[in-house]
């Protein structure tokens, strides 16, 4: 009999143990999980987001730096609208005619640089991700083709005239 009690008293250590170990590993999973999940949609939006920096088309900013706009982006069924992306610590949403995709993380807008004091073309964005009190940035370029700085500066003579 004390030797039942004994291999019981073991079995439940043994048992016991296991489950500890089980939780701990199974918390580091799910912490891994979250992270790269984190990561995989960090590294999503930066990529959708230099990819519309890329197209062509005049890019925008609201006043209070959360809209950008571009305009003309060529390619696809809604080419003629502007794609708009609206910027939010917890989202990213952008728009072009009827389609309304939501991306996440949110950003919000670091420092802006414009192409000239009279031509408020926005040629580089410095946005701010925050994960678990760590700041991510995002940096996004714009190239302007020739082509589209003469229709700009065109359309400022005519508006000037």
């Amino acid at each position: 009999m004390p030797e039942m009690v004994i291999s019981l008293l073991i079995m439940s250590i043994v048992f016991a143990t296991g489950f500890a170990v089980y939780m701990i590993v199974n918390k580091q999973v799910r912490n891994m999980e979250e992270k790269n999940s984190f990561y995989t949609d960090y590294f999503l939006t930066k990529s959708v987001l230099q990819r519309d920096f890329s197209r062509p088309g005049l890019i925008t900013i609201s006043d209070d730096r959360k809209k950008l706009t571009i305009s003309a982006p060529g390619g696809g069924a809604n080419s003629d609208q502007p794609l708009e992306i609206y910027l939010d610590s917890n989202y990213v949403l952008r728009a072009q005619g009827d389609r309304i995709d939501t991306l996440k993380p949110g950003a919000t807008i670091e420092s802006i640089s414009f192409m000239q004091d009279t031509l408020s073309l926005v040629t580089f964005v410095k946005m701010r991700t925050i994960y678990h009190q760590k700041a991510f940035f995002t940096y996004l370029q714009k190239d302007y083709s020739a082509a589209e700085m003469l229709s700009v500066a065109n359309k400022n003579l005519q508006t000037s005239e």
